[in-house]
Protein backbone atom coordinates (compact mmCIF):
# COMPACT_ATOMS: atom_id res chain seq x y z
CA UNK A 1 0.00 0.00 0.00
CA UNK A 2 1.46 3.30 -1.17
CA UNK A 3 0.96 6.45 1.15
CA UNK A 4 0.93 9.75 -0.30
CA UNK A 5 2.82 11.86 1.40
CA UNK A 6 2.54 15.88 0.99
CA UNK A 7 5.51 17.86 2.08
CA UNK A 8 4.51 22.04 3.21
CA UNK A 9 7.29 24.29 2.86
CA UNK A 10 6.84 27.83 4.52
CA UNK A 11 8.12 30.57 3.58
CA UNK A 12 8.72 34.14 5.10
CA UNK A 13 9.01 37.65 4.22
CA UNK A 14 10.13 40.87 6.41
CA UNK A 15 10.12 44.11 5.55
CA UNK A 16 9.69 47.65 6.70
CA UNK A 17 8.08 50.70 6.14
CA UNK A 18 8.34 54.56 6.80
CA UNK A 19 4.39 55.81 7.72
CA UNK A 20 3.89 59.26 7.75
CA UNK A 21 1.04 60.33 9.82
CA UNK A 22 -0.92 63.58 11.24
CA UNK A 23 -2.59 63.80 14.85
CA UNK A 24 -5.82 63.70 15.08
CA UNK A 25 -5.95 66.16 17.89
CA UNK A 26 -3.58 68.74 17.54
CA UNK A 27 -2.55 68.17 14.01
CA UNK A 28 0.98 67.64 14.15
CA UNK A 29 3.27 65.66 11.96
CA UNK A 30 5.32 62.57 12.39
CA UNK A 31 7.00 59.62 10.93
CA UNK A 32 7.50 56.02 12.05
CA UNK A 33 9.09 52.73 10.96
CA UNK A 34 6.21 49.84 10.25
CA UNK A 35 8.37 46.07 10.33
CA UNK A 36 6.49 43.43 9.55
CA UNK A 37 6.79 39.82 8.93
CA UNK A 38 4.32 37.61 6.72
CA UNK A 39 4.35 33.78 6.45
CA UNK A 40 2.79 31.56 3.66
CA UNK A 41 2.89 27.62 3.11
CA UNK A 42 2.60 25.82 0.22
CA UNK A 43 3.57 22.44 -0.99
CA UNK A 44 7.27 21.80 -1.46
CA UNK A 45 7.05 21.19 -5.47
CA UNK A 46 5.11 24.73 -5.13
CA UNK A 47 7.50 26.86 -3.05
CA UNK A 48 8.16 29.55 -5.45
CA UNK A 49 4.31 30.11 -5.04
CA UNK A 50 4.80 30.34 -1.20
CA UNK A 51 7.44 32.50 -1.51
CA UNK A 52 4.87 34.89 -4.05
CA UNK A 53 2.38 34.80 -1.51
CA UNK A 54 4.34 35.78 1.54
CA UNK A 55 5.77 39.03 -0.48
CA UNK A 56 1.83 39.69 -1.18
CA UNK A 57 1.01 39.48 2.25
CA UNK A 58 3.68 41.29 3.26
CA UNK A 59 3.40 44.26 0.85
CA UNK A 60 -0.26 43.95 2.32
CA UNK A 61 0.44 44.61 5.72
CA UNK A 62 2.58 47.55 5.21
CA UNK A 63 0.24 49.08 3.58
CA UNK A 64 -2.95 48.54 5.87
CA UNK A 65 -1.88 47.88 9.27
CA UNK A 66 -0.65 50.87 12.13
CA UNK A 67 1.63 51.31 15.14
CA UNK A 68 0.43 53.02 18.25
CA UNK A 69 2.81 55.46 17.81
CA UNK A 70 1.93 58.26 19.95
CA UNK A 71 1.98 61.82 19.18
CA UNK A 72 5.19 63.89 20.53
CA UNK A 73 3.32 66.75 21.23
CA UNK A 74 -0.05 65.80 22.96
CA UNK A 75 0.91 61.88 23.43
CA UNK A 76 -2.23 61.16 21.59
CA UNK A 77 -3.21 57.73 19.45
CA UNK A 78 -4.83 58.00 16.43
CA UNK A 79 -8.26 56.20 16.56
CA UNK A 80 -7.98 54.84 13.04
CA UNK A 81 -4.14 53.27 14.35
CA UNK A 82 -6.10 51.58 17.27
CA UNK A 83 -8.65 50.17 15.07
CA UNK A 84 -6.77 49.06 12.83
CA UNK A 85 -4.54 47.59 15.09
CA UNK A 86 -7.23 45.63 17.10
CA UNK A 87 -8.32 43.78 13.78
CA UNK A 88 -4.59 42.18 13.98
CA UNK A 89 -4.99 41.15 17.67
CA UNK A 90 -5.79 37.90 18.80
CA UNK A 91 -6.46 36.65 15.60
CA UNK A 92 -5.86 32.69 16.34
CA UNK A 93 -9.54 32.81 18.64
CA UNK A 94 -10.86 32.85 15.00
CA UNK A 95 -10.01 29.87 13.06
CA UNK A 96 -10.91 27.47 16.18
CA UNK A 97 -14.31 29.40 16.51
CA UNK A 98 -14.66 28.34 12.59
CA UNK A 99 -13.92 24.67 13.74
CA UNK A 100 -16.48 24.87 16.34
CA UNK A 101 -19.33 26.12 14.14
CA UNK A 102 -18.26 23.09 11.05
CA UNK A 103 -18.81 20.40 13.93
CA UNK A 104 -21.56 21.95 15.38
CA UNK A 105 -23.54 22.09 11.79
CA UNK A 106 -22.21 18.38 11.13
CA UNK A 107 -23.29 17.06 14.42
CA UNK A 108 -26.52 18.97 14.25
CA UNK A 109 -26.92 17.35 10.57
CA UNK A 110 -26.10 13.82 12.03
CA UNK A 111 -28.68 14.12 14.60
CA UNK A 112 -31.54 15.66 12.34
CA UNK A 113 -31.00 12.88 9.98
CA UNK A 114 -29.06 9.99 11.46
CA UNK A 115 -29.47 9.39 14.59
CA UNK A 116 -33.06 8.42 14.97
CA UNK A 117 -31.95 4.92 12.86
CA UNK A 118 -28.78 4.54 14.52
CA UNK A 119 -29.63 4.91 18.42
CA UNK A 120 -33.77 3.67 17.98
CA UNK A 121 -34.43 7.19 19.41
CA UNK A 122 -38.32 7.81 18.65
CA UNK A 123 -38.98 10.81 15.60
CA UNK A 124 -40.78 12.80 18.79
CA UNK A 125 -36.83 13.27 19.67
CA UNK A 126 -35.47 14.55 16.35
CA UNK A 127 -36.16 18.66 16.91
CA UNK A 128 -35.10 18.62 20.42
CA UNK A 129 -31.68 17.01 19.57
CA UNK A 130 -31.43 19.35 16.72
CA UNK A 131 -31.83 22.71 18.24
CA UNK A 132 -30.14 21.43 21.41
CA UNK A 133 -26.88 21.16 18.96
CA UNK A 134 -27.67 24.29 17.38
CA UNK A 135 -28.22 26.28 20.21
CA UNK A 136 -24.93 25.05 22.11
CA UNK A 137 -23.00 26.13 19.17
CA UNK A 138 -24.15 29.52 18.75
CA UNK A 139 -23.52 29.54 22.39
CA UNK A 140 -19.68 28.52 22.22
CA UNK A 141 -19.10 29.99 18.63
CA UNK A 142 -21.15 33.74 20.16
CA UNK A 143 -19.20 33.86 23.51
CA UNK A 144 -16.12 33.18 22.25
CA UNK A 145 -16.49 35.97 19.72
CA UNK A 146 -17.77 38.06 22.31
CA UNK A 147 -14.50 37.31 24.35
CA UNK A 148 -12.10 38.28 21.05
CA UNK A 149 -13.97 41.77 21.55
CA UNK A 150 -13.28 42.28 24.41
CA UNK A 151 -9.73 41.65 24.44
CA UNK A 152 -9.45 43.97 21.20
CA UNK A 153 -11.42 46.83 23.31
CA UNK A 154 -9.32 46.39 26.16
CA UNK A 155 -6.61 48.24 23.75
CA UNK A 156 -7.21 51.25 23.77
CA UNK A 157 -3.73 53.83 24.69
CA UNK A 158 -6.11 57.03 25.02
CA UNK A 159 -7.65 55.84 28.01
CA UNK A 160 -5.64 57.33 30.43
CA UNK A 161 -5.11 60.45 32.70
CA UNK A 162 -4.00 64.10 31.31
CA UNK A 163 -0.83 64.54 31.55
CA UNK A 164 0.19 60.40 32.25
CA UNK A 165 2.05 58.87 29.00
CA UNK A 166 -0.24 56.53 27.14
CA UNK A 167 0.58 53.09 27.00
CA UNK A 168 1.01 51.46 24.25
CA UNK A 169 2.58 47.97 22.66
CA UNK A 170 6.00 46.84 24.02
CA UNK A 171 8.22 46.88 20.69
CA UNK A 172 5.99 50.24 19.69
CA UNK A 173 8.69 51.97 16.91
CA UNK A 174 9.76 56.00 18.04
CA UNK A 175 7.74 58.93 16.61
CA UNK A 176 9.99 60.69 14.23
CA UNK A 177 10.30 64.77 13.27
CA UNK A 178 11.96 65.77 10.29
CA UNK A 179 13.58 69.43 9.43
CA UNK A 180 11.76 72.13 7.28
CA UNK A 181 14.38 70.37 4.96
CA UNK A 182 12.81 66.84 5.77
CA UNK A 183 16.06 65.95 7.39
CA UNK A 184 15.43 63.59 10.92
CA UNK A 185 16.13 65.76 13.86
CA UNK A 186 14.49 63.64 16.71
CA UNK A 187 13.36 60.48 17.68
CA UNK A 188 10.83 60.44 20.27
CA UNK A 189 10.39 57.11 22.09
CA UNK A 190 6.96 55.43 22.68
CA UNK A 191 7.18 53.37 25.82
CA UNK A 192 9.71 54.17 28.59
CA UNK A 193 12.01 51.21 29.23
CA UNK A 194 11.18 49.68 33.09
CA UNK A 195 14.89 48.07 33.97
CA UNK A 196 13.62 47.03 37.37
CA UNK A 197 10.56 45.19 36.44
CA UNK A 198 11.55 43.76 33.16
CA UNK A 199 13.78 40.78 32.47
CA UNK A 200 12.84 40.55 29.02
CA UNK A 201 14.80 42.95 26.37
CA UNK A 202 12.43 43.49 23.47
CA UNK A 203 13.76 44.60 20.01
CA UNK A 204 13.09 45.06 16.51
CA UNK A 205 14.46 41.70 13.88
CA UNK A 206 17.56 43.95 12.91
CA UNK A 207 17.93 46.03 16.24
CA UNK A 208 20.17 44.35 18.43
CA UNK A 209 23.44 45.76 19.41
CA UNK A 210 24.79 44.14 22.44
CA UNK A 211 27.18 46.10 24.41
CA UNK A 212 30.91 44.73 24.10
CA UNK A 213 30.77 43.07 27.85
CA UNK A 214 30.61 39.39 28.74
CA UNK A 215 26.96 38.89 29.73
CA UNK A 216 28.09 36.71 32.68
CA UNK A 217 30.86 38.69 34.93
CA UNK A 218 30.40 42.22 33.44
CA UNK A 219 34.54 42.15 32.20
CA UNK A 220 35.50 42.93 28.76
CA UNK A 221 34.39 40.99 26.17
CA UNK A 222 36.75 38.53 23.85
CA UNK A 223 34.57 36.09 21.80
CA UNK A 224 31.18 35.36 21.46
CA UNK A 225 28.84 32.40 21.91
CA UNK A 226 27.40 32.03 18.74
CA UNK A 227 23.38 31.23 19.29
CA UNK A 228 22.05 28.66 16.83
CA UNK A 229 20.40 30.50 13.71
CA UNK A 230 16.65 30.93 14.82
CA UNK A 231 14.79 31.38 11.22
CA UNK A 232 16.43 34.31 9.85
CA UNK A 233 17.61 36.00 13.16
CA UNK A 234 21.34 34.93 14.75
CA UNK A 235 22.45 36.29 18.01
CA UNK A 236 26.35 36.24 18.89
CA UNK A 237 26.35 36.61 22.74
CA UNK A 238 29.89 38.49 24.18
CA UNK A 239 31.69 36.25 27.33
CA UNK A 240 35.18 36.96 28.22
CA UNK A 241 37.73 33.79 27.84
CA UNK A 242 37.39 32.43 31.14
CA UNK A 243 33.55 32.45 30.73
CA UNK A 244 33.63 31.25 27.31
CA UNK A 245 35.95 27.94 28.83
CA UNK A 246 33.68 27.27 31.50
CA UNK A 247 30.63 27.42 29.30
CA UNK A 248 32.14 25.07 26.43
CA UNK A 249 32.97 22.93 29.10
CA UNK A 250 29.89 22.69 31.10
CA UNK A 251 28.44 22.65 27.47
CA UNK A 252 30.44 19.20 26.20
CA UNK A 253 29.99 17.84 29.49
CA UNK A 254 25.75 17.78 29.43
CA UNK A 255 26.15 16.70 25.50
CA UNK A 256 28.55 13.34 26.41
CA UNK A 257 27.98 12.36 29.59
CA UNK A 258 24.10 11.72 29.23
CA UNK A 259 24.54 9.27 26.12
CA UNK A 260 25.93 6.15 27.95
CA UNK A 261 23.24 6.64 30.88
CA UNK A 262 20.19 7.26 29.06
CA UNK A 263 21.77 3.62 27.28
CA UNK A 264 22.12 1.69 30.31
CA UNK A 265 18.37 3.02 31.62
CA UNK A 266 16.68 1.96 28.34
CA UNK A 267 19.07 -1.09 28.54
CA UNK A 268 17.68 -2.34 31.39
CA UNK A 269 14.16 -1.12 30.84
CA UNK A 270 14.55 -3.59 27.92
CA UNK A 271 15.52 -6.51 29.81
CA UNK A 272 12.30 -6.70 31.86
CA UNK A 273 9.90 -6.92 28.81
CA UNK A 274 9.88 -10.25 28.41
CA UNK A 275 8.27 -11.06 24.94
CA UNK A 276 11.40 -9.32 23.24
CA UNK A 277 14.06 -11.53 21.37
CA UNK A 278 17.60 -10.93 21.31
CA UNK A 279 16.90 -8.32 17.72
CA UNK A 280 13.82 -6.79 19.38
CA UNK A 281 15.73 -5.98 22.37
CA UNK A 282 18.44 -3.77 20.32
CA UNK A 283 16.10 -1.89 18.28
CA UNK A 284 13.91 -0.85 21.72
CA UNK A 285 17.12 -0.14 23.64
CA UNK A 286 18.18 2.22 20.53
CA UNK A 287 15.29 3.94 20.27
CA UNK A 288 14.61 4.54 24.49
CA UNK A 289 17.75 5.54 24.48
CA UNK A 290 17.49 8.32 21.38
CA UNK A 291 14.55 9.21 23.71
CA UNK A 292 15.63 9.97 26.62
CA UNK A 293 18.76 11.52 25.14
CA UNK A 294 16.67 13.85 23.14
CA UNK A 295 14.26 14.64 26.24
CA UNK A 296 17.78 15.42 28.72
CA UNK A 297 19.16 17.58 26.06
CA UNK A 298 15.70 19.70 25.36
CA UNK A 299 15.45 19.76 28.73
CA UNK A 300 19.18 20.94 30.38
CA UNK A 301 20.37 22.61 26.90
CA UNK A 302 18.27 25.81 27.42
CA UNK A 303 19.92 26.25 31.12
CA UNK A 304 23.22 26.43 30.08
CA UNK A 305 23.64 29.08 27.44
CA UNK A 306 24.19 32.13 28.67
CA UNK A 307 20.97 33.95 27.72
CA UNK A 308 16.95 33.08 26.61
CA UNK A 309 15.99 33.95 23.39
CA UNK A 310 12.18 34.05 22.31
CA UNK A 311 9.84 35.10 19.70
CA UNK A 312 7.72 38.14 21.29
CA UNK A 313 5.29 38.80 18.31
CA UNK A 314 6.02 37.36 15.28
CA UNK A 315 3.39 39.36 13.25
CA UNK A 316 5.48 42.80 14.64
CA UNK A 317 9.02 40.74 13.71
CA UNK A 318 9.78 41.41 17.79
CA UNK A 319 12.00 39.41 19.25
CA UNK A 320 12.85 38.99 23.14
CA UNK A 321 16.20 38.26 24.78
CA UNK A 322 16.78 37.71 28.39
CA UNK A 323 20.53 36.75 30.24
CA UNK A 324 21.13 35.04 33.43
CA UNK A 325 23.21 38.18 34.43
CA UNK A 326 20.32 40.65 34.93
CA UNK A 327 22.44 43.48 35.11
CA UNK A 328 23.30 42.71 31.27
CA UNK A 329 19.88 42.46 30.65
CA UNK A 330 19.34 46.23 32.09
CA UNK A 331 22.27 47.14 30.05
CA UNK A 332 21.17 45.59 26.92
CA UNK A 333 17.15 47.43 27.51
CA UNK A 334 19.35 50.71 28.29
CA UNK A 335 21.11 50.34 25.03
CA UNK A 336 17.95 49.56 22.73
CA UNK A 337 16.58 53.03 24.54
CA UNK A 338 18.86 54.93 23.36
CA UNK A 339 19.30 53.53 19.96
CA UNK A 340 15.67 54.68 19.73
CA UNK A 341 16.38 58.31 20.53
CA UNK A 342 19.01 58.00 18.01
CA UNK A 343 16.86 59.28 14.26
CA UNK A 344 18.01 57.05 11.37
CA UNK A 345 19.13 59.44 8.98
CA UNK A 346 18.33 56.82 6.63
CA UNK A 347 14.59 57.09 7.39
Amino acid sequence: MIVPVILITEAKATGTKCVSAQCERCGAPFEYQITRTAVAHAPSALSFHAQKRARVKLERMLNTEHELVPCPSCQWVNEEAIRQFRKTRHRNMTPLTVLFALVGLVAATFFYFGAINIFDHPPSLREPFFLGVIFATLLICGGRLLWQARLRARIDPNNHAPGVPPTVPAGTPPAVLRSSEGVPVASIPSTSPDVENSAWAIFRAGTLQLPSLCCKCLDPAATQFRWPIIGELRVDVPLCACCARSNMTVLWLNIISPAPVCFLIAWGIAQFVPILDTTAIYTVTGLAAFIFYVAYLGSVIPRIVPCRLQVSDPQRALWKISFKNQDYTALVIHALAEAERTPDVEL
